[in-house]
């Protein structure tokens, strides 16, 4: 019985160490794929809110500049006029560093600046000669079309010498259907150090950040790390997630990227491999350790299972012997299931019908002796 009893508890235990490991590492991959997942909806959110932190700032500074170019003094050339309400524009709102307004033959009438400064030196500058100024690269193709599509639209985003991140708007002054002008408005993407700023949406030390413009240009990133992962990540599609492999010099990653349209921004959110990698690690620890003691805790109950199983086939057989060894009083108790049921209840019956024959013999010898 010993080796019946050996062959279920080797089955059961192999089916036990086989469905564990198989269940264990089925996990371990789902678990997987649901970490990166998470991760994924993370970093898109990550992304967005960035986004909508400055489109929502951006937008308001644009609505104000909008509704600047819609009033009828600045079609008017009352310059002393344009530039009062520009400093007051300035000073009544932490949304600006700088205002300008350009007549219609592009020279600079009146201007504004958050700190006060003289702006006398800046008068009479003509824009199509910003051609050589960073700060200013892209206006003048800007300016003429805002002017040719008498529509307001984002040009450039450049630093503050206090290194403040801005938004260059331009919206055309339209009087009786012609350009009489244009305004010209530098817009902070944050009231605080920008870097700062997205440098603290970092959940995570090895997640990074970028910040790019409308010509995918890198304008801010969380790091000089961020800042050389640029060139993998220009054309990455909004929306959608990426796992880059590793490079030479670079780490694998995670990255997301979103567009703001109002703004003419997108941000790309992303993590190192190396974060999944040690989430994931202790993730195969534990799966590990659980697995272990579930089919230390199957085994446990098989050794029980195979001891209540083999009882009942065990008695059936020391009953057999019984029988061969010529003794049929003995009666068996254990209780069965199915086919083994039904032979308990065969070898009972046999017995009893031994018996009595056993009997029923042993009184004819008797009598026939005497």
């Amino acid at each position: 019985m010993k080796s019946l009893y050996f062959r279920f508890l080797s089955v059961f235990t192999a089916i036990t160490v086989l469905s564990g490991s198989l269940i264990g590492f089925v996990c371990y991959y789902e678990c997987e794929a649901v970490l990166k997942a998470q991760l994924s909806d993370f970093l898109g959110e990550s992304a967005r809110s960035v986004n909508e932190a400055i489109a929502s700032r951006v937008g308001s500074a644009a609505g104000v500049v909008r509704a600047a170019a819609k009033k009828e003094f600045m079609a008017s050339g009352d310059t002393a006029e344009i530039e009062r309400y520009l400093k007051n524009a300035v000073e009544l709102s932490d949304f600006f560093y700088n205002i300008y307004y350009f007549s219609s033959d592009a020279k600079l009438s009146a201007a504004a600046y958050s700190d006060n400064r003289d702006v006398k030196p800046y008068i009479g500058l003509d824009y199509n000669g910003f051609a050589g100024d960073s700060n200013m690269r892209g206006f003048r193709a800007s300016a003429h079309k805002a002017i040719e599509l008498k529509s307001p639209l984002f040009s450039n985003t450049f630093y503050s010498p206090a290194k403040k991140l801005l938004f260059t708007y331009i919206a055309p002054v339209i009087s009786g259907g012609k350009a009489a002008g244009l305004l010209s408005a530098a817009i902070y993407a944050n009231d605080k150090n920008f870097q700062n700023f997205i440098t603290a949406l970092k959940s995570h030390p090895d997640q990074f950040i970028c910040l790019f413009d409308s010509e995918d240009r890198l304008i801010a990133s969380t790091g000089e790390e961020a800042s050389a992962h640029y060139s993998r990540y220009a054309a990455l599609e909004p929306g959608k997630v990426l796992w880059n492999p590793a490079a030479e010099g670079t780490e694998a990653c995670l990255v997301v990227k979103a567009r703001e349209p109002g703004a003419c921004i997108s941000t790309l959110t992303g993590v190192g491999a190396r974060a999944i990698k040690n989430t994931m690690a202790n993730l195969r620890s534990k799966i590990i350790s659980y697995t272990l003691l579930a089919i230390a805790a199957v085994i446990f109950i098989s050794i029980l299972f195979s001891r209540a199983l083999i009882r009942p086939i065990k008695a059936l057989v020391d009953g057999l012997k019984r029988v061969d060894e010529g003794v049929y009083t003995h009666r068996i108790s254990a209780g069965g299931a199915g086919e083994i049921d039904e032979a308990i209840a065969a070898f009972n019956k046999m017995n009893e019908k031994l018996h009595k024959s056993r009997v029923i013999e042993n009184l004819w010898n008797e009598r026939w002796n005497d």
